[in-house]
Order: C-alpha cells, then structure tokens, then sequence
C-alpha cells in the first residue's frame, strides 16, 4: 500500500520556500516514479496554505522516510510536522481499485 504524506509548514517560511520551489521541484522530478501525486495545500482563496501533500509509491514506510529526509523543504527546515499515513487505494484516477 502506499503512503500518504503531509507536511505542516512552519509560521513565516513563505519566502524560504519560494527562494527554495526550483530545488523542491527538480527534487520531484528526480523522484517522480515514486510520486502517484503531489501538491501543495492551498487555502480556499487558492493561496499556498501551510504544508503538502504526497501520495508516494511504496509500502516501505523506511523507503518513504528517506524520500522525504532529502526533500529539500524538510532539509531546510521549512516542514514543522510530517505524518505518515498507509493508504488504500480504493478509487484511482478515475478507476475503482478494491473488489466488492
């Protein structure tokens, strides 16, 4: 199964993160075989709120670490929380995945 990925931002980290999105997003696309989805959170407005979220393609919850240990938001200390979470793929991409 894989896992869900959410990080919470930091207070005030808006402009380390905007000095840091080519490096985050060349990180991605490095990783992208193991990203099924990727984003940031975004308030109603569709402001950047406060964190992403990752549904990354690994049942290994060590493998999933590592990928996030490099990212380099979290290197930078922007994240102030990551939560992992397995996830079953119920519906996908516009497909149902579980049986009856």
């Amino acid at each position: 199964m894989p896992y869900i990925v959410e990080t919470h931002h930091r207070d005030n980290t808006d402009d380390m993160r905007s000095n840091l999105r080519s490096v985050h997003l060349a990180y991605l696309d490095e990783n992208i075989k193991q990203l099924l989805a990727a984003g940031a959170k975004l308030n109603e407005d569709g402001s950047i709120a406060n964190g992403s979220f990752y549904i990354l393609n690994t049942e290994d919850l060590n493998v999933a670490e590592l990928i996030m240990s490099k990212e380099p938001y979290v290197l930078a200390g922007i994240c102030e929380h990551i939560l992992y979470t397995k996830w079953r793929k119920g519906y996908f991409n516009y497909e149902r995945s579980i049986l009856k």
